[in-house]
């Protein structure tokens, strides 16, 4: 039976599930976009020359694993250039001097080329893709390339996982892929802007309070701020914590301002913990987001592992011990 859905939905479709944050791990996104890959590419053989890395063998990793995804790339350009691409990258290796720090002037020719090839191919990178889109149309067998790839841009140019599943969600009905990718283009010109995060603590050790002093506001000021924001998911007001900080960040969107705050009280709270012999500084997980006047949470979006079979086995307790290990 023929499905409902055109590839350019599934496209979107799949846009969707690779940022979702309760996707499994399995069915989420493990790769960096085309330009990161480059930009790995030309420091790893860069790291190779001046001895930073002293073997080539991770060069040619890069080099060898990124191949498949660079000529599959629209993105980067037509196929002349996506095979020029793939030409530089394979001569690279074979055009050192017998000691690897001391490349030939081919090779450094090469990887100037590439460099330069990697600025013209950031430039309408979306754009060329929407071009494709409305040229060749979307086959099924490109929709899983089409969407790791442009999903993969986005993330590189610093777009948070839930700003984009919530621009997807939200997309006009009736508009094309091409459209939307033509969006996504749009949306990197549009300015970094300055969030200003207000943060409440509910436990600090006395030691430690000098040292958020600069940056400290009196705890009544977060209770006040929390009751005046849209607070759209009815979170109820926490109790007056023993303090309260202020937290800018510049970045593309909210999203991305929680997860850098979200980094930093992780780091606070271990350099508390190493620095006082194990006392705890205490974060509340919602955070008054003065810029657009809304009520955030912290929370961990790094991808859990889960092995559904140590359960269905009850294999959390089947670890062999060795007694006669001297470890």
């Amino acid at each position: 039976m023929p499905s409902q859905y055109s590839a350019e939905d599934l496209v979107v479709a799949r846009m969707k599930e690779l940022v979702d944050l309760r996707t499994s791990w399995n069915r989420s996104l493990w790769q960096v976009g085309s330009i990161v890959a480059l930009g790995e590419i030309v420091e790893s053989v860069s790291a190779t020359w001046s001895g930073q890395l002293t073997s080539p063998e991770a060069m040619k990793d890069f080099i060898t694993g990124h191949k498949r995804q660079i000529n599959l790339d629209h993105g980067l350009g037509s196929q002349d250039v996506r095979t020029r691409l793939l030409t530089l990258m394979e001569s690279l290796p074979v055009k050192l001097a017998p000691d690897p720090r001391n490349p030939t002037a081919d090779g450094r020719a090469s990887l100037a080329q590439i460099a330069e090839l990697l600025e013209r191919g950031r430039s309408g990178y979306l754009l060329r893709w929407a071009s494709h889109i409305n040229s060749r149309g979307v086959r099924t067998q490109d929709v899983e390339v089409i969407a790791r790839l442009v999903v993969s841009h986005l993330l590189d140019e610093g777009f948070n996982r839930s700003h984009i599943h919530g621009w997807l969600t939200n997309l006009p009905t009736g508009q094309s892929l091409a459209e939307t990718v033509e969006r996504g283009d749009a949306m990197l010109f549009q300015p970094k802007r300055e969030f200003e995060l207000l943060i409440a603590i509910r436990t600090l050790p006395s030691t430690v309070a000098d040292a958020v002093e600069p940056m400290s506001l009196p705890p009544q000021e977060f209770l006040d701020a929390f009751k005046l924001t849209t607070n759209s998911a009815f979170e109820k007001a926490p109790r007056l914590p023993a303090t309260a900080i202020r937290l800018t960040f510049t970045t593309r969107d909210p999203h991305s301002a929680i997860s850098e705050a979200t980094t930093w009280i992780r780091k606070f709270s271990d350099r508390v913990a190493v620095g006082t012999g194990g006392a705890e500084a205490i974060f509340e997980h919602l955070i008054v987001d003065r810029t657009t006047n809304k009520v955030r949470s912290f929370k961990d979006e790094r991808q859990l592992v889960r092995v559904p079979s140590m359960q269905r086995n009850a294999l959390f307790g089947s670890i062999s011990v060795d007694s006669n290990s001297t470890d």
